[in-house]
């Protein structure tokens, strides 16, 4: 009985020991960071590191969708890795590295530049896989003896998205027709906007013009009645046009701004009518300035008449 009991206790001391290196050593190969994005047309960086013991070498055969995204560069870390290569198929990067010696930690290998060559309305997504699957060109770590060093490759995505369209605000008449000089006794100012959040509440101002808005600007209703509350519509625009000024007006120059989170203040990427130059002009009609500009080039004629 004793001898069964010893027995089992040896098995159980040797299986400790032959645990698959994978589970003991920790080693992973990853993407910095794991799910990155671009815009249409533009690129985004992503770097690939490995945390393992006692590595000297690699061999990367990283697999995405051509449709969707393209590697346009490949910068190795030269500090670390002093030899290796990079060849770029469609949809596919094969990487090699080298370091001087066995690396015991966490290495940066290099970065990849992934420009985005299609997007969709809901952003359109490819994995960035590492291949194991290849018999030849498959995904894989080096001791300096050349033998595999076992680890844990993690894949990410990548994600093509459009450029978000931007925001706008415009001074308009009742019909929606873009106006952007008023009379002060005759007319009154409406505004559509559009591209704002769907369902939410805004705030509209008429504020004096200014061509240097900043973040943080505070936000001062020059109307007579305030400024106005507003929701915008499912599509997240505002309309039909909405009256935020009624008459009389007060001659000057305005811009409008819509606060879309309501702060009071001018946040980046709220729509602002206009930015650079101002929004809207209450001016007087010629007929209401006529009279008084005429008698006053009279009343100069008479006085160098009568010297």
């Amino acid at each position: 009985m004793d001898k069964w009991i010893w027995g089992i206790l040896v098995v159980a001391i040797v299986a400790v020991f032959i645990v698959p290196a994978a589970a003991q050593n920790g080693n992973e190969v990853y993407l910095v960071p794991q799910d990155s994005n671009a815009t249409f047309c533009n690129t985004a960086d992503v770097e690939i590191w490995v945390n393992a013991t006692e590595f000297q070498s690699g061999q990367i055969n990283l697999t995405y969708n051509s449709a969707c995204a393209n590697v346009t560069n490949w910068v190795r870390n030269t500090t670390n890795f002093q030899m290796g290569g990079w060849e770029h198929y469609d949809g596919r990067e094969w990487i090699t590295f080298t370091a001087m010696a066995n690396l015991t930690g966490n290495y940066m290998v290099g970065t990849l530049t992934i420009h985005c060559v299609n997007a969709s309305e809901g952003g359109y997504g490819t994995p960035l896989a590492f291949d194991m699957a290849d018999p030849i060109q498959n995904c894989a770590l080096f001791d300096a003896d050349g033998y595999e060093t076992s680890a844990t490759w993690i894949n990410g995505t990548f994600s093509c998205t459009h450029v978000p369209a931007q925001s706008y605000v415009v001074s308009s008449d009742d019909l929606g027709n873009e106006k952007n000089s008023f009379n002060p006794s005759t007319d009154n100012v409406y505004c559509y906007a559009g591209n704002l959040p769907y369902n939410k509440t805004v705030k509209i101002y008429i504020v004096e013009n200014k061509d240097d808005w900043k973040v943080g600007d505070i936000l001062t209703d020059k109307s007579s009645d305030g400024a106005e509350n507003k929701t915008t519509n499912a599509s997240g625009g505002i309309w039909p046009p909405v009256n935020i000024w009624a008459l009389p007006l007060d001659v000057g120059q305005y811009d409008i701004v819509v606060d879309v989170n309501q702060s009071g203040t001018w946040d980046a990427g709220e729509p602002i009518d206009s930015r650079i130059t101002m929004g809207l002009d209450v001016i007087p009609e010629f007929s209401t300035i006529v009279i008084p500009v005429a008698a006053i080039i009279g009343l100069f004629l008479l006085m160098r008449r009568r010297k």
